[in-house]
């Protein structure tokens, strides 16, 4: 018997890469963490799968790593009588995993040899140095001293490197080596692992020319908590998460309004993500991402921010769109840039915006694919020489230190900040705006919140004209208005 014990919906693509390439022809069991009557879990000729019980619920993460091993060993060596499978019968046991898997402490607890599979490329190496960082991490102290990420455990007798090019400085002279590949055999397979693979995830069922893809639940809804990137939502108490899905919805109101796409949630997004999507079409979670490549078609892929998924098609000419890790926090600016950049080309398109806590890359993103009038801009980071020469200033949270260098700003520029900041009057005029943002999911419209952003110049006049400016507009997908007028 061969087995191979997996954690996360995407490590049973790779170890089916894995198993064609070292067991074509043997019988193997899987055992996984997901559902084995869903497309998870493939048919496949020659594997049979098992469902494990919840891996994070096996042992309590808090406890003393003594406590855990004795708590994991427990509970898997009932689950193992259950199936009725004794792992000491294996030939080959393979363990992969993301973020845990609790049967490498089996096998290291029971003195069972075993051999580790990376899930991504330099994934050893890189728990071997950065463990004792990872603080968001469950069972970080288990993982560290036995370890169980690294391929370094005292049972572990081989590494299966994800690529030629994994790192591998923590792995020499201590366990034997080997690269299983996985983007070079999943790109050019054999023709009956192609077939199989094709057949098992129903990927000829497919038609689409553009496919959206999102990352990481877990990761994402980390992200957009971190930079304040969550919109409001009405039914917050309902559903917490809300305010996360609309951060995605924003982005394509603003990005991808006009894009005919599928939608491809990661494979470890929930029910109620997948629910809160449903207006939109969508690709099996279930299938990997990188399994879409069988179709041995050209598909353009857009990510709000990079993912790793994307490599494979960059490396064959796809056409891919993302943002990087910055979209986060420039979406908490987005309606006031908006703002802010029509009122600008209302008055003349500008040569050079200069910006300050506004990052120019997510600006050059913009006028690309938002604001399209501003497709000539240069947008420069401000600074105290070139102040000198600014004719139109943007701002987000403008510190003191920006105040202080706006007093050098040229007579006629016209300085728009978010916020609301004390400025000298003997120098500058300045004119608050307010913009609202309003639910108009159901018949009542419901103000959810309120923004104020800031006009300002040494050049009174033109503050004077400025003074009634106003916008509106809808976001159809976040189902949201914003709508901006004078305030007071």
């Amino acid at each position: 018997m061969i087995l191979y014990c997996i954690t996360h919906g995407a490590s049973i693509l790779r170890a089916l890469i894995h198993k064609f390439k070292f067991h074509r022809q043997d019988e193997v069991v899987f055992i996984v963490d997901k559902d084995v009557s869903t497309l998870y879990c493939p048919k496949i000729e020659k594997i049979k799968y098992y469902q494990m019980p919840d891996p994070f619920e096996i042992a309590d993460p808090d406890l003393p790593t003594e406590k855990i091993k004795e708590q994991t060993n427990k509970a898997l060596s009932g689950y193992f009588r259950e199936i009725d499978i004794d792992p000491r019968q294996a030939s080959h046991i393979y363990v992969m995993f993301d973020v845990y898997n609790p049967f490498i402490v089996y096998f290291e607890v029971n003195s069972i040899k075993y051999m580790a599979i990376e899930f991504w490329r330099s994934q050893f190496y890189f728990f071997a140095n950065n463990i004792d960082h990872l603080n968001t991490l469950k069972y970080k102290k288990v993982i560290k001293e036995m370890h169980l990420h690294d391929a370094t455990g005292k049972n572990c007798v081989k590494a299966f490197l994800y690529s030629v090019k994994s790192r591998r400085e923590t792995l020499e002279g201590k366990v034997e080596m080997e690269s299983y590949d996985f983007y070079v055999n999943i790109t050019s397979p054999q023709e009956e692992l192609k077939r199989q693979l094709i057949e098992g995830y129903h990927l000829d069922k497919y038609d689409f020319d553009a496919v959206m893809l999102l990352n990481s639940q877990a990761v994402s809804s980390g992200n957009v908590v971190q930079f304040g990137a969550a919109m409001p939502y009405r039914n917050i108490d309902d559903d917490p998460n809300g305010a996360f899905y609309s951060f995605y919805k924003t982005v394509f109101d603003y990005y991808f309004n006009d894009v005919d796409f599928v939608l491809k949630l990661h494979p470890e997004s929930d029910e109620k993500f997948e629910k809160a999507f449903s207006e939109f079409k969508q690709l099996p979670k279930e299938v990997p991402m990188e399994a879409f490549i069988l179709l041995g078609k050209k598909f353009d892929i857009f990510c709000p921010a990079k993912s790793t998924t994307l490599g494979i098609y960059k490396a064959r000419g796809f056409n891919i769109v993302y943002f990087e890790l910055n979209i986060f926090n420039f979406i908490r600016q987005i309606h006031f840039v908006f703002l802010a950049s029509t009122l600008i080309n209302a008055i003349c398109p500008p040569m050079k915006i200069y910006m300050h806590g506004i990052d120019p890359m997510q600006m050059d993103n913009f006028k690309k694919w938002v604001f399209p009038d501003f497709k000539d801009v240069e947008f420069v980071r401000l600074d105290r020489d070139n102040v000198r020469n600014a004719v139109f200033i943007m701002a987000d949270d403008p510190t003191a230190d920006f105040l202080d260098m706006i007093r050098f700003a040229p007579a006629d520029c016209l300085i728009l900040f978010s916020g609301s900041r004390v400025l000298d009057e003997r120098l500058f005029a300045k004119q608050e705006m307010i913009y609202s943002i309003i639910d108009v999911s159901e018949e009542e419209e419901v103000d959810m919140r309120k923004c104020c952003w800031t006009v300002a110049s040494k050049n009174r006049q033109l503050v004077d004209i400025l003074r009634d400016f106003s916008a509106s507009y809808v976001l159809e997908k976040s189902k949201m208005k914003i709508q901006s007028e004078p305030h007071n």
